[in-house]
């Protein structure tokens, strides 16, 4: 009886071994998983503070949140409206889009009592989608 148990602690002792470097691996692979996870919440929080700060300071005065007002259109899911393209092109130049015959723009510009938008040359295409995903993403916050 004995030595049934050494031969189980024997196999289990080898099957340990045997096996440390997958589970080491999976250990890794676990840690590496969670450490992204944590930094790509960390890196989504962040755009999201420059998102707001770059919308209070650039778009509030015109486009309020979660309110229709007459003189400009409202923001929220812009981009999957009108495509991001046309929302970059649009927020830095769209005098440049206005002239060049843009249906869409000339739409907009009329619906909106011709008030022109400021340009914006100088956001760059990461700071539209911050600026956008924290619009998108204001109704889901508050109501936390």
């Amino acid at each position: 009886m004995k030595s049934r148990h050494k031969l189980y602690f024997l196999f289990i002792y080898i099957f340990v071994l045997d096996n440390m470097n997958k589970i080491f691996f999976f250990t890794i692979i676990i840690n590496s998983f969670f450490q992204l996870t944590i930094a790509q919440s960390n890196s989504n929080n962040l755009a999201l503070g420059i998102g707001k700060k770059l919308y209070e300071a650039d778009c509030s005065q015109c486009h309020l949140l979660l309110k229709k007002v007459s003189y400009s259109i409202p923001l929220e899911h812009i981009r999957q409206e009108r495509g991001k393209q046309y929302v970059y092109q649009f927020t830095q130049n769209s005098a440049k889009l206005l002239a060049l015959g843009n249906k869409t723009a000339q739409k907009v510009y009329k619906k909106y009592g011709r008030a022109p938008m400021p340009l914006y040359p100088n956001l760059t295409k990461n700071e539209i989608d911050a600026i956008c995903d924290y619009i998108d993403g204001y109704s889901t916050r508050r109501n936390y």
